[in-house]
């Protein structure tokens, strides 16, 4: 009797290999489709930063007329998408950056890239957030654009206007956690109390390190200012000295 079962446990696992293979050819077909599309997404995100980070207001824009070569370092085009994008929404403006990489990981790993209503709505508040957020840090510092751009001025005045400007700043930090939590699904569970405390503190520390090195830039510039002002004035004659006679 055992011999005669030996052969039937012996085919199970053959009926079972078929599976997996018909599962395996059809993602082989989406492969290039998503591929392809997760490449355009990455190039996208990749330039957008790029063109943020190396914005420079000298360049020609749409409120600008700069001379010469362009200085951003996607060229012109990088200059106006640059330029468009943070006087629209400031700092979010980076955000808008990321969810193009994120959009072309989930190509990548054939999930479905369309965003659905909940991630859409997240990704936007997140923006406007960080806008408003970044509006209420660096407001009256001088800058070539907006810190939040014009959603973020219009959302952190609204916000100053009814809960002044502690509250404001509690409540556009949080609602940068309510986008964070719609957009990716357990991102602050898997970050918890420990990783906001890090965030937090990364947070306070790069804000001295910027108020720092705008200190350093004034005291040069006013050192340089002394200088100048102490230097003699140019003659505006000149002479071959007094010659003893």
């Amino acid at each position: 009797m055992a011999n005669r079962r030996a052969p039937a446990n012996k085919r199970k696992p053959k009926k079972d290999d078929a599976a997996p293979k018909s599962k395996l050819t059809s993602l082989k077909l989406k492969g290039p489709w998503h591929e392809a599309i997760a490449v355009a997404l990455g190039c996208i995100g990749l330039l957008t930063l790029l063109a943020l980070v190396s914005f420079d207001p000298r360049d020609a824009s749409l409120n600008a007329s700069g001379t010469g070569a362009a200085h951003n370092w996607i060229g012109p085009a990088g200059a106006y998408w640059a330029d468009l994008l943070l006087q629209a929404m400031g700092v979010g403006s980076y955000a808008l950056g990321l969810g193009f990489f994120f959009a072309g990981w989930r190509a990548l790993t054939g999930k479905r890239i369309r965003p659905g209503l909940r991630e859409l709505s997240g990704t936007l508040l997140l923006i406007v957030a960080l806008g408003a957020f970044f509006h209420l840090l660096l407001a009256g510092q001088p800058r070539p654009y907006p810190p939040g751009g014009v959603l973020g001025a219009v959302l952190a005045g609204i916000l100053v206007d009814h809960f002044a400007q502690v509250g404001s700043f509690v409540l556009s930090g949080a609602l940068v956690l309510i986008s964070l939590a719609l957009t990716a699904d357990g991102v602050l569970a898997g970050l918890g109390w420990r990783g906001v405390d890090v965030l937090v503190h990364l947070g306070s520390r790069l804000h001295v390190a910027w108020v720092l090195l705008r200190e350093r830039r004034r005291r040069i510039q006013e050192v340089r200012a002394s200088e100048a002002a102490a230097a003699p004035p140019p003659a505006t004659h000149w002479t071959l000295g007094d010659l003893e006679t």
